[in-house]
């Protein structure tokens, strides 16, 4: 997250619709860092830019996301499904600006 707000006006990427999810999904064979968290009230992920996730698009994988050990922010798998992760786990991630 600090990674992209470095860039100036820059963000994790936030996913909005089955599209975009392709998209920004095939563009790297790893998992990365999508811009989705539930670090302030937990069960209730909400994207970096404020929006809710539920109340947009999401494309959570089988029985995620399960907060196994802590879970709070929300990674793309490379099945394009998400995964929500340990924030402290060091991986690639994708930033956007709006």
């Amino acid at each position: 997250k600090s990674s992209c707000e470095a860039l100036g006006d820059a963000h994790l990427v936030t996913v909005f619709d089955l599209g975009e999810n392709a998209f920004i999904g095939n563009l790297t064979g790893a998992r990365f860092w999508i811009g989705a968290s539930d670090i302030l009230t937990e069960g209730s992920f909400v994207w970096v830019t404020e929006e809710t996730v539920a109340a947009t698009y999401q494309n959570w994988g089988g029985n995620e996301p399960n907060n196994s050990g802590n879970e709070d922010c929300a990674e793309m798998r490379t099945d394009n499904a998400w995964n929500d992760r340990e924030c402290n786990a060091s991986m690639a991630y994708m930033c956007e600006r709006p």
